[in-house]
């Protein structure tokens, strides 16, 4: 039997959207033989990747490259993992869906959302318990088979969700909750040509100010795509623009840069700006105190950091709303908020040589190189927990595999989940969400 390649497009789905699955799908072009995927691995093998981190807890996925079966595990200490997998019907031969976001609100209350490869639809589970039991929430779809789709909540209330088709119907559709995902209401946007980018990630400070950009780190294909800018909406998704910020000084009007999303803690934002300069990168970090509305450099002056390695960015036609035919050639970095002042950062480099930054309050930073993860120049995705805790992803696709620390990044460790899935699950009529 010929499988077609449609586990490694979806994979990319999960945090950059449509954009990253095109280039991947363009590599998927092998055949399968008996006993053998599509990806190379041996058939029935679970890959993992991050769905979430945030609000104490950590949430990973891992899905089988043969049967797209896919399970959720969570932990709050990087070390323990509990399988939180919701009960799901299956097809001879296959599962029907496959778990691709998450957003969670506490270590408790939590939503995961669902595509189906086989048609368009989605669903949405929700557990106000930490993945004891689960509510059925109203799915969607995304309009064609092999659509992407991402979730996030502000509160326990207020969220979004994006649905996006990558056939030849291109719908795009964003919605919105206020009852903690018990109903969806269409957000109504103007057309798409130069009024943002319908295959970006939303993340939203409030209810009405949102930003889409790609996360920062992402890469498909070996090709690392990025945005010179990000969208901003200040009418809740209907409108959008761009949004650039001012350049530091120093680094004169013609450097070029990539944008990485905004990260939100209550009405103070904070925003990083990977600046391309020759033989290095500057990091510049930028913050709000009105929810994305006015931006400023730390502390009133550019706080900029340097890191060794080149990257170049190659724009693609600026008749293109989104921009999205933007790559760059070399490896960026990949940066990830813990708190309103720190941050981590990855270089990546090839085995043994990935440099781990960590900023403290914007007074200083100190920059530490292990040995302990593979090469990351096909890709990292960093998630960062705490002072002392991460998450990478290394690689793409089917062929990632991730690694965390709890040491401050002297040791880094793979996570491979627990083996079975437990099915001792029971899904309870609709609640009311929590407050």
């Amino acid at each position: 039997m010929i499988r077609p390649c449609r586990w490694s497009v979806r994979l990319r789905l999960i945090n950059v959207s449509v954009i990253a699955a095109v280039a991947v799908a363009l590599l998927c072009t092998s055949l399968v033989g008996a006993g053998a995927s599509a990806s190379g691995l041996p058939k029935g093998k679970y890959v993992p990747y991050v769905l979430y981190a945030g609000h104490g807890i950590e949430v990973i996925a891992s899905t089988n490259n043969w049967s797209d079966c896919s399970r959720v595990y969570i932990s709050s200490d990087l070390r323990h993992w509990r399988n939180i997998t919701p009960p799901l019907r299956s097809s001879l031969g296959g599962c029907l869906y496959t778990w691709a976001s998450a957003s969670f609100v506490s270590p408790t209350d939590g939503w995961l959302l669902a595509n189906n490869p086989a048609d368009v639809s989605t669903i949405l589970r929700h557990t106000v318990n930490g993945g004891r039991t689960w509510v059925t929430e109203p799915g969607g779809e995304t309009g064609s088979a092999g659509g992407g789709e991402s979730i996030d909540f502000v509160n326990a209330h207020l969220g979004w969700r994006q649905q996006i088709a990558d056939g030849s119907n291109h719908p795009f559709v964003l919605q919105r909750t206020s009852d903690g995902g018990s109903s969806w209401t269409n957000v109504v946007r103007a057309p798409l040509k130069n009024n943002g980018c319908e295959f970006l990630t939303d993340v939203f400070a409030n209810a009405s100010i949102g930003f889409a950009a790609l996360p920062s780190g992402e890469v498909g294909a070996g090709v690392s795509l990025s945005t010179p800018y990000v969208w901003r909406t200040l009418d809740g998704g209907v409108h959008w623009s761009k949004m650039t910020l001012p350049r530091p000084p120093s680094l004169g009007p013609s450097v070029s840069a990539v944008y990485f999303q905004p990260a939100f803690f209550g009405r103070n934002g904070s925003l990083a700006v990977d600046y391309a300069m020759g033989s290095h990168q500057d990091l510049a970090l930028y913050r709000s105190a009105d929810y994305g509305l006015h931006w400023s450099f730390v502390r009133g002056r550019p706080f900029l950091m340097s890191l060794k390695g080149s990257i170049s960015i190659h724009y693609g036609s600026p008749n293109y709303a989104c921009n999205f035919q933007s790559t760059i050639s070399g490896s960026a970095v990949s940066v990830d908020l813990f708190n309103l002042a720190s941050w981590w950062i990855v270089r990546p480099g090839p085995k043994s040589d990935t440099t781990e930054v960590k900023l403290y309050k914007s007074d200083g930073y100190t920059s530490t190189t292990t040995s302990e993860l593979p090469a990351t120049t096909h890709g990292v995705t960093l998630k960062a927990v705490n002072n002392n805790d991460a998450l990478v992803t290394v690689g793409s696709g089917q062929f990632s595999s991730v690694y965390s620390t709890t040491d401050g990044g002297t040791i880094w460790d793979k996570v491979v989940p627990p083996s079975e899935a437990k099915t001792g699950f029971t899904v309870p009529a609709p609640q009311p969400p929590s407050s």
